[in-house]
């Protein structure tokens, strides 16, 4: 038998910056089964800017789940005031009547490789993010028009990480601290260096 998933969830009201943070940390047992988090939002007549690889859609909140890539921006056209979102998985996204929905787990089998995909065969067909995972998600709101690039940058600061590197002494010339490059003007991001 299947054990029962185990959920844990904080809410996060950050003083002074409008931002409400949501993490859940779950231990995902379950097989052909979606996790889903609603958001209840009221933004009237609202209009939908979502990210997409190196640039930004518009697309109509009318509850079709499209693919989420880190954020997605609700604003009224009226006011401009809105919600930014972002995330630091990417599944997928819903949006209307006041609601925003996101994908959090799903266990589909892993690829059947030309196998029937009816087989609970565990081995041979294992179900996706089983175990152990820990999500956030991060509302941020304003009353009036936020910056063009108020998405991007709120998923920037929420999914870059900044690794702990150890390092000895060395006889080295380099300082304690070295760039490795430099972009402006400040609306300018570097996603990908090769």
């Amino acid at each position: 038998s299947c054990a029962l998933p185990i959920f844990y969830q904080a809410l996060i009201v950050h003083a002074g910056l409008g931002e409400l943070s949501v993490v859940l940390r779950v231990d995902w047992r379950e097989r052909h089964q979606l996790l889903k988090l609603v958001a209840p939002v009221q933004v009237g007549g609202a209009a939908l800017t979502a990210g997409v690889p190196y640039g930004a859609v518009g697309r109509a909140p009318d509850g079709r789940e499209e693919v989420l890539l880190h954020w997605l921006h609700l604003t009224e056209p009226a006011s401009g005031a809105g919600v930014v979102c972002t995330s630091d998985v990417g599944y997928a996204y819903d949006a209307d009547d006041g609601r925003l929905r996101f994908m959090v787990l799903r266990s589909p089998s892993y690829a059947d490789h030309g196998a029937p995909w009816t087989t609970e065969d565990p081995i041979g067909q294992p179900a996706t993010d089983r175990g152990w995972h820990e999500v956030s998600y991060r509302l941020r709101f304003h009353d009036e028009a936020a910056a063009g690039d108020a998405g991007p940058r709120q998923a920037e600061r929420h999914t870059t990480r900044f690794p702990h590197v150890s390092e000895t002494w060395h006889r080295g010339r380099l300082g304690g601290s070295v760039a490795g490059i430099e972009v402006t003007p400040g609306h300018i991001s570097v996603p990908v260096v090769k």
